[in-house]
This record gives structure tokens, C-alpha cells and sequence, in this order.
């Protein structure tokens, strides 16, 4: 009797314990799957983020006296994107989003060691001295990085210049200014869709794997 009664207790003891081994690895893949569900959310922000970054640098730097685009109003779209930029790499709490770096070596390699997609132009790898080639996260850093500097370099020009169409013409013809538009139309965008497809790879296959956690839980709990 008393040995019945023990390896009841020891397969009580056992059972007690797998449930809630079950139980933590469980939450585990759900908090992946709902930081997996804030990625994808904000990768496809990405996009237009740096697509509105562009567009209000260049709203303010080309202004003819109509516009109303303030130095204030395009650098904080540039802060954004840059924010959104680092939290979907590094991991940013207000923005709901845990580091992803490590996650996906697929996405580390467009993220760190080559932002040159088949989404990409021709010329990918040779355009702006291979800055492509050290990863999307670094080509895009530093097209923000010179989105800032032309912002600040034209801030405090007079209304006068600024509705001075050889002005303008000047901006416009800059080796900055053609670096910005090419490198957000042909390159930096491409990247952004690549890399949010790959998140977006990276969350299905979390699902999957939730789905098929749960199944053998349930048909181990059956036998």
C-alpha cells in the first residue's frame, strides 16, 4: 500500500512538473509571437518613415515662399525614422519592440553585412563608395546622418535666398542632395521592404512553431 501510494505522488511530482515546464515554455513562444507582431508593425512603419523623412527634407530645403515645411517639422521625421530605425535592431520599450539582432541570420546579414536586395537597382553595390555593402542599418544611418547635416546647414537661410529659384537650383544640384534622393528611391526603400519581408518570415515561423508546441502538449496530455 505505502508503495502504491508513493509512485502515485512521484507520478503526481512528475506530471506537476511537465505542466509547468509546459506552462513557461508556452508563455515564452506567446511573448515571442507578441513581440514578433510589434515588429512586423513597425518594419512596415519603417518604410514610411524614411519615405516622409525624405519628403519634408526636401519640402524645406526647396522652398519658394509658398511652403510652410519648418526646420523643426522635417528634423523630427528624421528623429523618427531614425527611432524606429534602432528600436526594430536594438530593441526600444517604448515603442513595444524587443532586440532583434541575433534573431535571424538572414536578416542580420541585410541589416549588418549587405542592404543590397534584389529589390535593389543595378548598381547597388557601387553606389556611394559601397555603402550598401556594410549593411542597410549603417546606409541608412548615414543617409539620416546627412539628412540632418543639409537641415541644419540651410536652417537659418534668409526668406529671401529661399525664394531664390538659383538657390534652389543650387540645393538641387548638390552631390548631398542627389545622394539623399537616389539612396532613398533605388536603394534604402528596397532594403526596408526586403528586411520587413524577412521579419515578417521570421513571425510565421514563430507561429508554427506555437502551433505545433501546443499540439504535441495535447497529444502527449491525451496519452
Amino acid at each position: 500500500q505505502r508503495v502504491l501510494v508513493l509512485k502515485m505522488s512521484l507520478l503526481c511530482i512528475v506530471f506537476v512538473a511537465y505542466y509547468l515546464s509546459v506552462f513557461f515554455q508556452g508563455h515564452e513562444e506567446v511573448k515571442t509571437s507578441l513581440g514578433s507582431t510589434s515588429v512586423l508593425n513597425w518594419a512596415g512603419q519603417r518604410r514610411s518613415a524614411i519615405r516622409l523623412a525624405s519628403f519634408y527634407t526636401r519640402e524645406f530645403l526647396t522652398q519658394n515662399g509658398t511652403n510652410t515645411v519648418s526646420y523643426e517639422k522635417a528634423r523630427s521625421r528624421v528623429d523618427f525614422a531614425n527611432t524606429v530605425e534602432n528600436g526594430l535592431v536594438f530593441g526600444d520599450a517604448a515603442l513595444g519592440l524587443p532586440q532583434t539582432t541575433g534573431m535571424s541570420h538572414a536578416q542580420d546579414y541585410v541589416t549588418f553585412a549587405n542592404g543590397c536586395t534584389p529589390l535593389s537597382a543595378a548598381n547597388c553595390t557601387t553606389f556611394a563608395d559601397k555603402l550598401l555593402t556594410h549593411g542597410f542599418h549603417s546606409a541608412l544611418a548615414e543617409w539620416l546622418k546627412k539628412s540632418r547635416d543639409m537641415l541644419a546647414k540651410y536652417r537659418n537661410v534668409t526668406d529671401t535666398k529661399q525664394q531664390s529659384t538659383a538657390f534652389v537650383r543650387d540645393i538641387l544640384s548638390s552631390a548631398d542632395y542627389e545622394f539623399l534622393q537616389k539612396a532613398d528611391e533605388f536603394y534604402l526603400l528596397s532594403a526596408a521592404k526586403t528586411s520587413a519581408s524577412l521579419y515578417n518570415q521570421e513571425f510565421d515561423h514563430t507561429l508554427d512553431s506555437i502551433i505545433d508546441f501546443f499540439n504535441v502538449f495535447g497529444i502527449a496530455f491525451v496519452i
